[in-house]
């Protein structure tokens, strides 16, 4: 089964006697490894053809991806543990327009809330092939509902839907947690393990100057559903945006932007989407031969609200096929690229000063600073004020 993520695949009974919506969470246990798998309804009896090994009861066959067979070190079909988290579904209500929602939270009772949250915070919404986590948020209202956002709402339907989303599956967000032989690494020599530290050490920097910077300048979170990339963009860390979102998240063509799916992070280059016709998108859907197991969903209704990612960024960040990714400007290289800009002219102005006499350079540092603030103002996120005018 080609699959470049770890999957399950079930029949439909199965889906149904667990109480799950395809695309949700499993934990699949053999011996001391465990590992968790986007589970699908699929066509198990024409993936296995009957033998003494295998059961005649296709309820009782689960089957699974390379990666998943893999990560629990299974050479041969054998018999596995299956942990089924508990599912709520709850019906789907607009949110108030004094307290609106974003794109990846949800407003449910406090009781939910604490029912379905994982350590993390994070909880994973499923409907119709399509999985996101969200953020859950207390409000008073009853046990059976779920308050969500207009933009949310858009992002969960498909573009054939007509019908009314009338409720959720609402199921705890699993940690991707390495099987136990990856949590044991090789024995590297020092000028690895040096270069890994260093690695950490510039990735929690990176963090730092990006939490400090996010108050000053802006950086405002933008919540799209994914499609698949433009052909070419596979091996490179590239999405593709509609151009009605660049202004939104203060970005141009070609900028880096930061990535999350829960609270996993990667970096990516934001470039903008091209049109693909229907029977180029089918063409392309018969060259992948991946992911074969199923119908693919449809894509979100609105083109504005969507977001190609490559290959390379959904193995990193381990997404489903179907999902809702957050996605923000990355101050650290703005700021980066501004300063490249006033080098020049603020050179310039400094070697002026101090070219005029009896001018000294506690003046000068003095100078430096509001003409540094001034040059830095334009990369700043552009807002309306709030309120009457």
């Amino acid at each position: 089964m080609q699959s470049p993520n770890r999957i399950a695949i079930v029949t439909q009974d199965n889906l149904s006697a667990w109480d799950l919506e395809s695309q949700s969470q499993l934990i699949i246990k053999r011996g001391s490894c465990s590992v968790t798998v986007w589970v699908y309804q699929g066509n198990v009896d024409t993936a296995v053809q009957p033998s003494d090994e295998l059961p005649t009861d296709l309820n009782q066959v689960i089957l699974l991806s390379k990666r998943s067979r893999d990560a629990l070190a299974m050479n041969q079909p054998l018999d596995v543990r299956i942990i089924v988290p508990k599912s709520l579904r709850l019906k789907v209500v607009p949110a108030l327009i004094d307290d609106l929602p974003r794109g990846d939270e949800a407003q449910v009772n406090e009781e939910i809330r604490q029912l379905v949250c994982g350590r993390h915070g994070w909880t994973l919404i499923v409907h119709g092939g399509c999985s996101f986590p969200v953020r859950l948020e207390s409000r008073k209202m009853l046990s059976t509902n779920i308050r969500l956002s207009l933009l949310t709402r858009a992002l969960i339907c498909s573009a054939k839907s007509s019908e009314d989303l009338i409720d959720v599956q609402l199921t705890p967000l699993f940690e991707d947690k390495p099987s136990k032989k990856e949590l044991i690494p090789e024995a590297s020599p020092l000028f690895r393990r040096i270069f890994d530290m260093l690695r950490r050490t510039m990735q929690l920097l990176n963090r730092i100057v990006e939490q400090l910077l996010r108050p000053l300048l802006g950086a405002p979170v933008v919540t799209l559903r994914t499609v698949g990339a433009l052909v070419g963009d596979d091996n490179e860390q590239v999405i593709r945006l509609h151009s009605e979102v660049f202004p939104l998240l203060g970005v141009k063509p070609g900028d880096h932007v930061i990535v999350s799916w829960a609270d996993r992070y990667v970096m990516a280059v934001a470039l903008e989407a091209g049109k693909i016709t229907p029977e180029e998108a089918q063409a392309i859907k018969g060259l992948k031969r991946i992911d074969l197991f199923s119908e693919s969903p449809e894509p979100s209704a609105l083109d504005h609200l969507s977001i190609g990612v490559s290959a390379k960024l959904r193995s990193d960040l381990g997404l489903p096929k179907s999902t809702v990714l957050c996605i923000r400007r990355r101050l650290m290289t703005t700021v980066l690229g501004q300063l490249n800009q006033l080098t020049i002219p603020v050179l310039g102005l400094v070697l002026a000063a101090v070219a005029v006499p009896n001018v000294s350079y506690t003046a000068i540092a003095i100078g430096f600073i509001p003409v540094l603030i001034l040059g830095m103002l334009p990369i700043r996120h552009k807002k309306p004020p709030h309120g009457r005018f």
